[in-house]
């Protein structure tokens, strides 16, 4: 990783944390609003990219990028932005 690629990563983990300021904790439980936030950043940061974003009905975030010779194939991968109460500065990234 490239000191710019890590100077990049921390902003946006900075931005992320950000959003339970005042709070013990990272504070980002399912559908609360620091999650919902989390979620609309990291969709937009994925848009800015060049992704497709989608939202099902229970929450979950997809950020897709189909593919061009096999677009049938599908290379899945994931994470989540929720955190248990009062989680550590870097719970749920």
């Amino acid at each position: 990783m490239t000191t710019t690629q890590l100077n990049q990563l921390t902003h946006r983990l900075n931005q992320i944390n950000d959003l339970s300021k005042g709070e013990v904790g990272q504070n980002r439980l399912v559908y609360s609003p620091t999650w919902i936030a989390a979620q609309q950043q990291i969709i937009q940061w994925g848009l800015d990219l060049g992704f497709q974003g989608t939202v099902d009905d229970f929450g979950t975030a997809y950020l897709d990028i189909p593919g061009k010779t096999n677009p049938e194939q599908v290379i899945a991968t994931g994470s989540h932005v929720d955190t248990v109460k009062q989680g550590g500065r870097f719970d749920g990234l």
